[in-house]
């Protein structure tokens, strides 16, 4: 006898509506799944799906979590913007010496006359 994976508790309505109303899988018209195959392959249309339903459960899970929680410094809302804890926090400093030769790369982009829209930065480690 096997075991059932007990269904996910989904709080919130939008959670609860995005998770249901998504159709069931079809591995021969799912356009990710079509992605990665290769037309002549024996298997094609056949293969396993990217996501299953527990990758989509805990992708959601993972959706709600994040949701909850602060955008900047990553705590719970709830509790972070709760009046009562307003100097429960602290906070280090601390320097990222890649984004710092990344913010000097752009300032000196800027100064010769180089337009910030749409710009990417890359940050790499020298070799020594």
């Amino acid at each position: 006898m096997t075991e059932e994976t007990p269904f996910p508790q989904i709080r919130g309505t939008n959670l609860e509506r995005l998770f249901f109303s998504a159709p069931e899988h079809n591995m021969k018209t799912c356009r990710v799944c079509r992605r990665h195959q290769r037309t002549g392959s024996p298997d094609y249309g056949l293969r396993e799906p990217l996501w299953l339903p527990e990758d989509r459960w805990w992708a959601m899970a993972l959706m709600e979590a994040e949701a909850g929680l602060c955008g900047d410094c990553g705590h719970p809302l709830v509790e972070s913007t709760h009046a009562d804890n307003e100097y429960a926090y602290d906070a280090s400093i601390s320097k990222c010496h890649g984004c710092l030769a990344g913010a000097r790369r752009v300032a000196t982009f800027q100064e010769d006359g180089g337009k910030t829209d749409g710009l990417k930065v890359s940050v790499f480690r020298k070799e020594p």
